[in-house]
């Protein structure tokens, strides 16, 4: 950031600018065809000496072939393809909260899915524990436990996308890391009138006991000032946040293990969009003419409906039609990359033979274990 611009509560950190640009080229190839055409040149360049309108066709007509997508459910839903196991020390009030664990209708399986799921995809994504704001009572008393529940108050899960997480200071206490501060950018709609609405962008700061709220001062402009519009206490002496990476390099950093199989996906993007010009141009052979003048090759009229002759008994009609040899070299290049994308994923279910440390040896008897068995095991956690 330079020096003279100003830090605000909405100001990310390094680590989570440098995630932006992979969390977006993710983002780019799960959205699929729709997606990857609205980035234009950004994934599809454009060819030195293509016009704009023929530019404009080619992207028109390419299609995504999504096995970045297609990776990413298979290995998401391998975990869940049975319910989630509760343990028998699980306390009932908890066993009540998992038919509807983040009071959206999600029951705690489909949850952990989505979660599990949106960090395969980003690398990694976060859960925010929620309480209802709790209002004073009436008469001053203390509020109990029984006024809680008699008016519906309960825990609940909040998925954070690690998009929204934009910053996360910790510190070792007694041998544990845990969190001194985070801050999460939110949009929420706000009325205008009676009729319309707009985005407004906040940001909550959580600290170990408290929580602040920030607004723009002015939503219309993304340079303006950000004002604390409301505070409170959660009466916890930690701030209930829990993050799941697949392979950390650090607080929000991590590659997105996904992320060479988008790349390749992309370079098939580009593949398919020429091989479909090509094909395009092949399909439709070129009428050729010798021995024309320049006056009648002018007056020639191409179609099945006409006739074409000349008074030189020396001219000729003919066709000149492709090869073939540019739409084998596209298509062995289309296979190849499917055939890599393809095992792609097969990898994350191989076991990886080799030195284990005891922990994994008394986790899996077979003393090797598959990348996505380890982060179910981690997520297990």
């Amino acid at each position: 950031m330079p020096e003279n611009q100003e830090y605000t509560p909405n100001t990310p950190s390094i680590n989570h600018n440098k995630m932006t640009h992979r969390w977006s080229m993710m983002d780019t190839v799960m959205g699929g065809t729709e997606t990857i055409r609205a980035k234009g040149k950004e994934y599809l360049p454009k060819h030195v000496g293509e016009s704009d309108l023929r530019y404009k066709n080619r992207l028109e007509e390419s299609i995504l072939r999504n096995i970045t997508k297609e990776t990413l459910e298979a290995l998401a839903g391998r975990p869940f393809s049975e319910s989630v196991t509760i343990s028998d020390d699980t306390p009932e009030q908890m066993k009540m909260l998992y038919a509807n664990i983040d009071q959206q209708g999600n029951n705690l399986d489909s949850f952990l899915m989505e979660w599990f799921r949106s960090s395969i995809s980003k690398g990694f994504c976060h859960v925010l524990v929620e309480f209802p704001r709790i209002q004073p009572k009436e008469d001053g008393k203390p509020r109990t436990l029984a006024d809680d529940r008699q008016e519906g108050l309960r825990p609940y899960f909040v998925r954070v996308e690690p998009e929204n997480l934009i910053s996360v200071d910790t510190e070792v206490i007694s041998g544990f890391e845990v969190i001194s501060q985070a801050r999460i950018r939110r949009k929420v709609i706000q009325k205008v009138g009676r009729w319309g609405s707009r985005n407004i962008l906040e940001v909550m700061v959580l600290e170990p006991g408290k929580v602040e709220l920030y607004r723009q001062v002015d939503p219309e402009d993304s340079a303006s000032d950000w004002a604390l519009v409301d505070a409170w206490e959660t009466g916890l002496s930690f701030v209930p946040l829990v993050s799941f990476y697949t392979e950390r390099e650090g607080d929000l950093l991590c590659t997105p293990p996904l992320q060479d199989l988008a790349y390749v996906n992309i370079a098939h993007w580009q593949s398919s969009s020429d091989q479909r010009v090509i094909l395009s141009t092949a399909r439709l052979p070129i009428l050729a003419a010798a021995g024309l003048s320049e006056e009648e090759s002018a007056s020639i009229e191409v179609g099945p409906f006409k006739f074409l002759s000349t008074e030189d008994p020396g001219s000729k009609f003919y066709y000149v039609e492709h090869n073939g040899r540019a739409i084998e070299a596209g298509s062995n290049d289309l296979e190849s990359l499917e055939n890599w994308m393809s095992s792609y994923g097969a990898e994350f279910l191989k076991k990886k033979p080799g030195n284990q440390t005891a922990t994994a040896r008394a986790l899996d008897s077979a003393e090797s274990i598959s990348k996505l068995k380890a982060w179910v095991l981690n997520f297990e956690d």
